[in-house]
């Protein structure tokens, strides 16, 4: 016997499971903010590249952040809600981050800026460096020089005035931005008290294939090394000095030729040398990343991977492959709260912040960014081989007392993250994401249509419809 209502209970359960579908997607979607890690975003007209600074800039107790962009603008924006404070169109492309300090002496600091017109959208030859004040963006002073690397500010001179370093050798005086002198460079340089005088010492690649010590004051030879008589190497662009193996003086450390190695600062006399058959992609950092006494080195290398060595002999600790390459300098801190430094880097090829533990290099942390930007430049400058995220910057952004991080992406976006919370948006979540609004609004169309099925099922049976 054919039970009465049953048709009608099957279209109420159907109704019931479409319900409870769309609204568990509802619920997720109106969630995906906090699960994200997302805090805010921020949108340029063209590809970032530099990374972001993370700081009070103006002394009012409030983290600014400084985004540089390819489009040439240099943008202040209030930390807790990415809102822009002040805008300043420098006209030359800009792809690396910027300095702070109080170069002009009147004890705030400024932003230095470094720029050259060779990229995309500006056909001039137009070279520039500009300071400027950090409170409303106005300029202190610029000049005709320009630099695809940040710029360096120290005082080289011991004379209690800074100068502005910039990566093909010119030497300006921070004050007011008149040329001092030109050192013998075409690359990076790091900057230290090598000799434990008085004055800083510049250590740089020269022309010619060499490392070479300077003397800040007046750009005189202490040393050069000729790299390639050691080991078969040739040059590196990417130089860093410290104290990586616990002894009394400064090492500087660089790659060349599928070697990474160490000199003695002092004399430039060889420390170490290790073959990994790779090339360094960015600067590399220190720090002490398994919580013993001594110092590791962390790369980040063409063939993808991030690579950590131990500082008294350049052995390899630990290393993590990644797709594609690695163009983003590492930052060190603590991710996973047991007061070891860990390490945060962005990817040159799959969007993707990678977070690493310190002592072991396990995966702790992951954001991916969405690789596509609302900006019509998106359609001209950003491909999907060109994935890049920057490397970090880093502060409390939204005031709860842990560290947040900023990044820049060659998608055109800048995002404020939560590192507590960012690993949950990888894969299909974020497709939930990107298409959750629309599933609910279908679902309750959904439901809408099975509602009104029901009622005409209902009205047919009591004869109102034929």
């Amino acid at each position: 016997m054919k039970r009465e209502g049953h048709g009608d209970l099957k279209f109420s359960k159907t109704a019931a499971i479409i319900i409870s579908c769309f609204f568990i997607c509802s619920v997720l979607v109106s969630n995906a903010s906090a699960e994200s890690g997302i805090l805010w975003t921020f949108e340029t007209n063209r590809p970032v590249t530099a990374q972001p600074i993370v700081a009070d800039i103006n002394n009012d107790s409030h983290l600014e952040v400084v985004i540089c962009s390819k489009d040439g603008n240099v943008s202040v924006l209030d930390a807790l809600d990415g809102s822009i404070i002040w805008q300043f169109y420098t006209g030359v492309s800009i792809v690396s981050a910027p300095a702070l300090d109080d170069v002009d002496e009147d004890g705030k600091n400024e932003i230095i800026i470094s720029g050259q017109a060779y990229v995309e959208d500006i056909s001039n030859d137009l070279n520039r460096t500009y300071v400027l004040n950090c409170e409303d963006g106005t300029v202190v002073w610029a000049c005709g020089y320009g630099s695809a690397f940040s710029p360096i500010v120290a005082n080289l001179n011991d004379d209690n005035h800074l100068e502005v370093i910039l990566d093909e050798g010119t030497v300006l005086c921070g004050y007011n931005g008149t040329y001092l002198m030109s050192l013998d460079s075409n690359s990076s340089h790091a900057i230290g008290n090598i000799d434990e005088d008085d004055n800083f010492e510049v250590v740089q690649r020269a022309s010619g294939g060499n490392l070479t010590a300077l003397h800040g004051e007046n750009g005189t030879v202490i040393w050069t090394t000729i790299v390639g008589q050691i080991q078969g190497w040739d040059t590196g662009w990417y130089l860093q000095i410290g104290n990586i193996d616990n002894d009394a003086g400064l090492e500087v450390v660089s790659a060349a030729f599928g070697y990474i190695y160490a000199l003695n600062c002092e004399d430039g006399t060889p420390v170490w040398s290790q073959s990994y058959q790779i090339s360094l992609t960015t600067t590399p950092v220190f720090g002490n990343l398994d919580g013993d006494s001594t110092i590791e080195i962390v790369v980040s290398a063409a063939d993808g991977n991030i690579y950590v060595l131990n500082g008294e002999d350049g052995s390899l600790a630990w290393k993590y492959k990644r797709e594609g390459s690695c163009t983003s300098p590492p930052a060190l801190l603590d991710i996973n709260g047991d007061s070891i430094l860990d390490v945060l880097v962005g990817s040159g090829s799959d969007s993707i912040l990678y977070g690493f533990d310190g002592k072991d290099g396990a995966l702790l942390y992951s954001f991916m960014a969405p690789q596509t930007s609302t900006s019509q430049s998106t359609v001209y400058y950003y491909t999907p081989n060109e994935d890049y995220v920057t490397s970090p910057g880093l502060g409390d952004v939204d005031s709860d007392g842990d560290v947040d991080a900023v990044v820049g992406t060659y998608a055109c976006k800048i995002y404020a993250l939560d590192l507590s919370g960012a690993s949950r948006l990888v894969g299909p979540f974020q497709s939930l994401i990107q298409y959750g609004p629309a599933l609910v609004f279908l679902g309750l169309i959904g439901v809408v249509l099975v509602n009104m099925q029901i009622r005409k099922r209902k009205a047919k049976k009591q004869g109102f419809v034929r």
